[in-house]
């Protein structure tokens, strides 16, 4: 059984802007959460919602375990995605 996934306009616009090899490397990881989210996600402190490292950058999701689905909120490199995400108030 696989979750489905759903990107938010951000990480949508991040993600075409990375290079091509980047890019995939992030799909692939994405669909490998797909259908096995609690091997991969890992919670933060801050915010309701999990990490997902991918090399050098860092995916930041909402699970619906119950709807199983995945919202992927944004995406960047490991120096900067924390840095955004403290804006966030949920």
């Amino acid at each position: 059984m696989s979750y489905d996934l759903t990107f938010s306009a951000l990480a949508s616009k991040k993600l075409k802007k990375l290079d091509k090899r980047n890019a995939l490397h992030i799909l692939k990881k994405l669909e490998k959460i797909a259908h096995s989210p609690a091997h991969f996600l890992e919670p933060l402190r801050r915010i309701d919602a999990y990490k997902v490292r991918a090399g050098e950058y860092r995916i930041i999701v909402e699970c619906d375990h119950e709807q199983e689905t995945l919202f992927v909120m944004t995406l960047g490199h490991r120096s900067d995605i924390y840095k955004e995400i403290q804006r966030f108030k949920i």
